[in-house]
C-alpha cells in the first residue's frame, strides 16, 4: 500500500492531491486485502477523513 501511494505522489504534478484522493487510495488498497462493497468502502473513506482531520489538529 505504501509503495502505491509513493508511486501516485511521484507522478507529475498536474493537480493537487485531495483528501478524497488519499482516502480512496487507502480504501482501494485495503479493499484488495479485505473485499468491501461500495457502501462499506464509503464508510471507510469517511472514517479515514475523520482520522486525518484529527491528526491535523494534533
Amino acid at each position: 500500500m505504501t509503495q502505491t501511494m509513493r508511486d501516485t505522489l511521484a507522478e507529475p504534478k498536474q493537480k493537487l492531491i485531495s483528501m478524497d484522493d488519499v482516502t480512496s487510495v487507502i480504501a482501494g488498497q485495503i479493499g484488495q486485502i479485505l473485499p468491501m462493497d461500495e457502501e462499506t468502502a464509503e464508510q471507510f473513506r469517511q472514517l479515514a477523513k475523520k482520522m486525518i482531520k484529527q491528526a491535523e489538529k494534533g
